[in-house]
């Protein structure tokens, strides 16, 4: 009954005293459950990026810039080799 889907299981025809209580009832666990879970906690309220992504993209950017640098150098070094080999 308290699915989201469009099915015919989750409507009532019927509504009885006691199938009325034990919706609330279901209702109120779900709403306490999520109330009483961590997803109010002050660190999940901030909505920016996590500050571990945030390190581990700034450490991807850094390992980027470190092989594009090393590639830059090694491909200098043989053109330089090669220019040398070219004039003995």
């Amino acid at each position: 009954m308290l699915c989201t889907t469009g099915n015919d299981f989750n409507k009532m025809t019927v509504l009885t005293n006691s199938s009325k209580q034990a919706m609330r009832t279901s209702a109120k666990n779900i709403l306490y459950t999520v109330v009483n879970s961590r997803a109010y906690e002050a660190e999940n309220l901030n909505p920016g990026m996590a500050k571990w992504k945030v390190i581990l993209i700034g450490a991807d950017v850094v390992a980027a810039l470190l092989i594009v640098g090393l590639e830059y150098t090694a491909i200098k070094n043989y053109k330089k080799r090669k220019e040398e080999e070219e004039e003995v």
